[in-house]
C-alpha cells in the first residue's frame, strides 16, 4: 500500500475562476473550474447538503464561540450510502468513480440558525477519477477544511491573489 500524500494549500474562488496556492513554491496559480476538479470534490455548500440529507447520526458537542458569536456545535456522521448517492446525484460523472464515502461534517450554528462555521472531514474511495485532461487517480481522497462564515447581509469585495 502506498503512503498517502498530504498537501496543504489555499484556494480562492471567484465565479468560475480559481486560484490555488502551490504548496511547493508558495505561488498562486490561476485555473478555471474544470482544471481544479480534484481540489473541489467537496465544497462548503456540498458539505452542508451532505450534513442535511445524508446524515447517519448527530452528536451535540455543546456551545462554542466562533468569531465572537455564541454557537451550538453539532457533528454529523455521514451515512456512507446516502453520501455516495448524493455526491453522484450532484455530479453524475462521479458515479463510476466513487467506491465509497465516509466521514463527518461539523457545524457551528449561531442565532437565527445561521451556520457560522463548517468543517467537513470526508474520505472518498475512488477509482479512475480524472483530475486533469491526462491524469486520473485511484485510492482515497481525504478532504478536510474549515470555513468560517461571517458578515451576513453585508457587501463583499474579493480580490484575486496575484
Amino acid at each position: 500500500m502506498e503512503n498517502p500524500v498530504q498537501t496543504q494549500s489555499e484556494i480562492v474562488r471567484i465565479g468560475s475562476e480559481v486560484w490555488a496556492k502551490n504548496p511547493a513554491g508558495n505561488q498562486w496559480v490561476q485555473q478555471s473550474i474544470d482544471g481544479t476538479r480534484f481540489a473541489q470534490l467537496i465544497e462548503p455548500m456540498q458539505a452542508m447538503m451532505l450534513a442535511r440529507l445524508a446524515s447517519k447520526t448527530f452528536s451535540d458537542l455543546g456551545s462554542e464561540n466562533v468569531g465572537g458569536v455564541q454557537t451550538h456545535h453539532i457533528q454529523v456522521e455521514l451515512d456512507p450510502n446516502g453520501a455516495k448517492l448524493l455526491l453522484e446525484g450532484a455530479d453524475p460523472s462521479l458515479e463510476q468513480h466513487i467506491r465509497s464515502v465516509e466521514g463527518t461534517v461539523d457545524l457551528w450554528i449561531g442565532e437565527n440558525d445561521l451556520i457560522r462555521q463548517i468543517l467537513p472531514d470526508i474520505t472518498m474511495h475512488v477509482t479512475g477519477l480524472m483530475v486533469s485532461q491526462d491524469r486520473s487517480v485511484g485510492g482515497s481522497i481525504h478532504t478536510r477544511f474549515a470555513a468560517e462564515l461571517r458578515n451576513f447581509d453585508e457587501p463583499i469585495s474579493i480580490e484575486p491573489p496575484v
